[in-house]
C-alpha cells in the first residue's frame, strides 16, 4: 500500500510539489502494533515469493533539472529551485556552486557545503547534455549518482542516501547503469506556469544521463529477509503496550495530540546515527 503526502511551496506563482511514500517501518506510528505486524507479514510474503516486484528508488539531493522559456537550461536542488532571496535557478556550473556556497553561515558545515556545491556543479554540463534543446518545462527527481557506480563482485554499487543499492551488471538495468556517468529518478515534470505532469517519455533524456521512473519491476527472483520471525515476535509480546502508548484518547489527556508525529519524525532523524544513546522526547 502506498500513503502519499503532498508538499506545495510557492515561488511567483510556480508550485512545486513531493511526493513521499511511508516506508514499512513507518506503519507502526499510524497504525500501532497492527501495522507493524503488517508490514513484518508483507516482507515474509515477499521473501518466499518467485513474482516480479515493483522497486522503489530513492536519491537525494532533491533536484530540478530543465530548459525555462528562453531555451536556457536550468540545473539546480530544490531549496534553489524555489528560493525567494536570491537566484537559485542556476544557468550555468559556476552559479550553481556559488548559489549553494551563499546559503547558511555556519562555519562547521562550511566544508561539507563545499563538497556538495562541487559535486552539483560537477555534473552541470552532463545534465545539459541530456536534455533536448527544443524541451521546455523541468524533471523534478532525485540524484542516485553522481558519477558511475563501482563494480563490487557482480554488482554495481551505490548509497545516495541512507539505502545502498547492489545491482546485478548483468542484468538490463545493471547494464545501462554502468554505460552512464549519472543517475536520476525522475518523479513528475512541472511546467513554468507550476502545473504537475505526470511523466510520459524519459527516454529523451540522452547522453550520460540514466533517467529513471520511481518505481521498477524487477524480474522473478526471491528475497533473502533475515530476522522476521524474531521481529514479529517482539511485536507481538510488546503490542499492548505500543498500542498503549499511541492509544489517541491517552495522548489526548496527555495533550501531545501530535506523538505519533514527533515519535516519527525524532526516529528518522536519527537514521544516519542510530539510536543507541536514546534521548528524552518527552
Amino acid at each position: 500500500m502506498r500513503l502519499v503526502e503532498f508538499k506545495e511551496v510557492d515561488k511567483k506563482n510556480v508550485a512545486l510539489k513531493e511526493s513521499r511514500i511511508q516506508h514499512a517501518e513507518d506503519l507502526i506510528f499510524w497504525e500501532g502494533s497492527k501495522g507493524a505486524i503488517r508490514a513484518i507479514e508483507q516482507l515474509q510474503s515477499l521473501s518466499k515469493s518467485t513474482q516480479s516486484l515493483t522497486i522503489k528508488w530513492d536519491g537525494s539531493p532533491a533536484v530540478v533539472f530543465g530548459r525555462n522559456p528562453n531555451g536556457e537550461f536550468i540545473f539546480t536542488d530544490k531549496s534553489g529551485f524555489v528560493a525567494k532571496g536570491y537566484d537559485g535557478r542556476a544557468t550555468n556550473p559556476e552559479d550553481l556552486k556559488s548559489a549553494i556556497m551563499g546559503r547558511g553561515k555556519d562555519p562547521s558545515k562550511k566544508k561539507s557545503q563545499s563538497q556538495y556545491a562541487s559535486k552539483m556543479a560537477s555534473v552541470f554540463n552532463t545534465m545539459a547534455e541530456a536534455v533536448p534543446e527544443n524541451f521546455q518545462g523541468y524533471f523534478v527527481g532525485d540524484m542516485l549518482y553522481f558519477a558511475t557506480p563501482k563494480k563490487s563482485g557482480n554488482s554495481l554499487v551505490f548509497k545516495p542516501n541512507v539505502v545502498q543499492y547492489n545491482v546485478d551488471a548483468n542484468s538490463e538495468i545493471g547494464q545501462k547503469i554502468a554505460n552512464s556517468k549519472v543517475g536520476v529518478v525522475v518523479h513528475h515534470t512541472l511546467t513554468e506556469d507550476g502545473k504537475i505532469l505526470p511523466i510520459k517519455d524519459l527516454d529523451m533524456v540522452q547522453g550520460s544521463v540514466l533517467a529513471i521512473p520511481p518505481t521498477t519491476i524487477n524480474k522473478k527472483q526471491p528475497i533473502q529477509v533475515k530476522g522476521l520471525d524474531q521481529l514479529k515476535s517482539l511485536v507481538n509480546n510488546s503490542g499492548a503496550d505500543i498500542d498503549k502508548l499511541l492509544n489517541k484518547n491517552k495522548i489526548a489527556q496527555m495533550k501531545l495530540t501530535d506523538l505519533p508525529n514527533i515519535l516519527y519524525t525524532y526516529t528518522n532523524s536519527k537514521v544516519d546515527t542510530g539510536l543507541k544513546d536514546w534521548e528524552m522526547i518527552f
